[in-house]
């Protein structure tokens, strides 16, 4: 295992575009991806890993991995996030893809995570083999209805997410995220690399009837609500939405906006992955579903002996941006 050059990358590139590039051409999806590499988080928490043989050798397999700093039922955690595990087809079958994530598991292990964290389109059986358990994960279903709201409350600009936003919502994760038993922190950093993500990709996908919205309510220098969703023809993907206590108002705001962006799109309806409890809104209520892609997966790391208590945990909840 190392970690992988810049030819490794641009070799996973050219053979993984088809399946993960979505509508950006293999030029784009390179730059998309090295621009996120250097970002200020990027920099520091994002590697490209390679299985190799020798230094200069054929890649056997490769993955991206995260490093997340969080907390697990309370305790404060490194959380070594594990993303893209992708064989070249001529090197499948070999087993290169298990020993890469064990490998990198162990290396994560030394630099004091607590957990891996990793998000399966492949099912479930090939992780569990590794160590790895499933968590809850559950999605709502509802129909969209027409806003009928006067506009945001006195005092509550809603408007577009910047990067300048950054630090104010890292002041406002860390209280919509508590009492949850995972989290992954978000600081200022981390926000500015999500935040940059998404807007990145969307200047480089071509034109289309979908668009994201990334959406803050602000009062005075303080933010209070947030909602994250992409809205086309087809639905309204809620990837997420929240707000502080007593805040419910302004975060209906922001539904309302996105409601309305759906409805004029030719949507009928909205899906997301909701919070346990009841919903800060009832347009957030809707029929729940098992989780069918993209299912969030978790290994013991070091001193964590069982992740039983976290499996176990009604109020288990990971957030929509966090995914990797």
């Amino acid at each position: 295992m190392r970690f992988a050059t810049r030819a490794h990358i641009e070799a996973i590139f050219e053979e993984n575009h088809p399946l993960w590039g979505g509508p950006l051409t293999l030029e784009q999806y390179r730059d998309y991806w090295f621009s996120l590499f250097v970002t200020p988080w990027g920099a520091s928490n994002l590697r490209y890993m390679a299985l190799t043989e020798e230094e200069d050798g054929p890649l056997l397999s490769s993955l991206k991995l995260y490093r997340f700093t969080g907390r697990l039922l309370g305790q404060p955690v490194v959380i070594a996030g594990i993303g893209a595990v992708y064989t070249p087809e001529a090197q499948r079958t070999f087993g290169s893809a298990s020993l890469l994530v064990s490998e990198v598991l162990d290396y994560m292990q030394k630099k004091k995570a607590a957990i891996g964290l990793l998000h399966t389109e492949i099912g479930l059986p090939f992780y569990e083999r590794l160590g790895f358990v499933p968590l809850p994960a559950r999605e709502t279903r509802g129909t969209l209805a027409a806003p009928g709201r006067s506009g945001a409350p006195a005092g509550i600009e809603i408007r577009d997410a910047a990067l300048s936003d950054a630090k104010a919502l890292a002041v406002y994760q860390a209280v919509v995220n508590e009492g949850f038993p995972l989290v992954i922190d978000r600081d200022a950093a981390y926000w500015e690399f999500l935040l940059y993500r998404r807007r990145r990709w969307w200047e480089l996908a071509p034109p289309s009837p979908a668009r994201a919205l990334s959406l803050v309510a602000r009062r005075g220098s303080e933010i209070v609500a947030t909602g994250f969703a992409i809205v086309s023809p087809e639905e309204v993907r809620l990837q997420e939405c929240a707000c502080l206590p007593g805040s419910e108002k302004a975060l209906g705001a922001i539904l309302d906006r996105i409601w309305t962006e759906g409805l004029e799109a030719g949507a009928a309806t909205w899906s997301g992955r909701m919070p346990p409890g009841p919903p800060p809104d009832p347009r957030l209520s809707g029929s729940l579903h098992p989780a069918e892609e993209s299912l969030p997966m978790a290994a013991p790391l070091g001193s964590t002996a069982s992740l039983e208590g976290l499996v176990g945990d009604p109020g288990h909840f990971l957030r929509d941006l966090d995914r990797f």
